[in-house]
């Protein structure tokens, strides 16, 4: 009997096998190894474990490669002076801000952009020609969107240089303009008259290089700023003549780092701006040793002694009309009178000059006109001595302190009677009109014979008129010229009155009965109003 035959007697179980499975092609099922009955559940857990461990893996590793970006982006920020630093980023944004030129038509868009001028620009960033300040800066570029039409600025390359604490960065670039009327009147105020020329410029475009530079402090301000336009070279391309080019740029009111209109002289202190006296001999002493040392022409003493009556003499100028034209039997008009009979060359004597009574015409109509409160010589520019001509030529800049009366509406803008209100906002304003004075002095007589003068009245409009069209009105048929105003009186003038012409006639808020007569004025032409 085999040892495997169950004994008899003796109870066997019987084990039940599930039985297999098999597929359609007969083959059985594998049985799956570790995911038993009894396995599944702690299985899908540790899965689960696993998988949450390898998402907060990948977490640490995107926090660290997210600090590693912000440790780049610091490092390139602090080297300010690379080509990825912060500075040159800003000098592109801030070619950004004013591709167009100042938004002066979008007073939202155009407050963004004084913000930002002045989070760039250091508060007393020095722009050049002795002038300060970013609110400066910010003045010559609405003056850049006025007298041009300002199409598009871009960026061509830059230069960076590195100094120490300082970082100068050159932005080369192009900027397309179109010449516009107010271009001629406000740049070349000269060439008025030359109405081909005017025609020939009016609605051309151009594109010169303009190069700016930025200098940027520790602070990363811009505390400087300098550029260099290519004027000469545009309108080169346009007028073809040489000659012509010249001419146009002889007398342009563009003063260096390319700032456009008249500029003014920035503000001194009350020593400098204190009026010398009549035997202030040591002053002028000092003066012109200072001008003997710089200059390169040799002057003999008597020359220099010459010099020094010609400063005396403007000075004199300035004192004599510092509150306008006076009324008669004052002693200011005493003096008035002996400037006027002995400082100026006789008409009889020679052609084409500024005589005294031309003089005193011009200062009584002003005085009419407006309310003189104040002149007086901000600085000499130049004294220059011309022994072929035998003159002594000295370049002053002044400043008027005039008021506005509703005289002055009815005799210097008469066009703004329709327009009450404009009328109310003007009258009692002051205006600070900045001007250029050239004194010529005969050398054989020693008496002043040629005076000519510039005043830039439409700068002072601009400060009291800030919308542009509005000023564009008030003064398309002003009637004002170089030197002041047009405006002369036929009769006998009457003592100037000091009340501010408040009983004035025709004028729409104090209509009166006065009979006061009212100054006759004659027509110009506009080329001498905008200048």
């Amino acid at each position: 009997m085999s040892s495997h035959t169950p004994a008899l007697g003796v109870y066997q179980p019987t084990i039940r096998r599930k039985p297999k499975r098999f597929k359609k092609d007969g083959t059985p099922y594998k049985p799956r190894k570790g995911w038993g009955p009894y396995r599944s559940v702690p299985n899908e857990r540790a899965v689960e474990f696993n998988l949450q461990l390898d998402v907060q893996t990948l977490q640490q590793e995107v926090h660290n490669m997210a600090a590693l970006r912000d440790i780049l982006r610091s490092t390139a920020l602090q080297q300010r002076h690379s080509p990825e630093g912060s500075l040159l980023h800003l000098v592109k944004e801030y070619l950004q801000v004013f591709r167009s030129g100042a938004a002066l038509n979008d007073s939202g868009r155009y407050q963004d952009q004084r913000t930002f001028m002045f989070s760039v620009v250091d508060a007393e960033v020095d722009v050049g020609n002795g002038l300060r300040g970013s609110e400066y800066m910010m003045y010559q570029m609405d003056m850049y969107s006025t007298l041009i039409r300002w199409i598009r600025i871009t960026m061509r390359s830059y230069d960076i240089i590195h100094a120490d604490d300082s970082v100068v960065i050159k932005a080369t670039s192009t900027l397309r303009f179109q010449i516009v009327r107010a271009t001629i009147e406000r740049v070349f105020p000269h060439i008025m008259n030359n109405q081909w020329l005017v025609s020939h410029l009016v609605g051309k475009e151009a594109e010169p290089t303009i190069t700016m530079s930025f200098y940027f402090d520790a602070e990363g301000k811009c505390s400087k700023f300098e550029a260099d336009m290519d004027f000469v070279g545009a309108f080169a391309s346009i007028v073809k003549d040489p000659m012509v080019v010249e001419m146009l740029f002889r007398n342009a009111l563009i003063a260096d780092n390319c700032q456009l209109g008249m500029i003014d002289e920035p503000e001194q202190s009350e020593f400098e701006e204190k009026a010398v006296a009549f035997d202030g001999i040591a002053y002028l002493d000092q003066d012109m040793n200072g001008l003997k040392s710089e200059s390169r022409v040799v002057l003999s003493e008597a020359e220099l002694d010459f010099q020094k009556s010609c400063v005396l003499i403007v000075e004199e100028y300035y004192l004599a009309f510092a509150n306008g034209h006076l009324a008669d039997g004052s002693a200011p008009h005493a003096l008035q009178r002996h400037f006027l009979l002995h400082r100026f060359v006789s008409n009889t004597m020679y052609a084409n000059v500024t005589t005294s009574k031309t003089v005193e015409d011009r200062w009584m109509s002003l005085s009419e006109c407006f309310v003189v409160l104040g002149f007086h010589q901000k600085a000499v520019a130049s004294v220059e001595y011309h022994r072929h001509v035998e003159t002594c030529v000295i370049t002053s800049s002044a400043r008027y302190t005039l008021r506005i009366t509703p005289a002055t509406i009815v005799s210097v803008f008469p066009h703004l009677l329709a327009c009450p209100q404009l009328c109310d906002a003007l009258v009692g304003e002051v205006l600070a009109v900045p001007s250029q004075i050239c004194f010529a002095v005969e050398i054989n007589t020693g008496r002043i014979g040629r005076i000519e003068e510039r005043m830039d009245f439409a700068t002072a409009m601009s400060t009291i008129v800030a919308n542009r069209q509005e000023l564009q009105f008030v003064l398309s048929q002003a009637k004002l010229v170089l030197d002041g105003v047009s405006c002369r009186i036929k009769k006998e003038r009457s003592t100037p009155s000091t009340d501010n012409g408040a009983d004035c006639p025709y004028f729409p808020a104090t209509v009166t009965k006065s009979s006061k007569v009212l100054p006759h004025t004659r027509t110009m032409h506009i080329a001498d109003i905008l200048t």
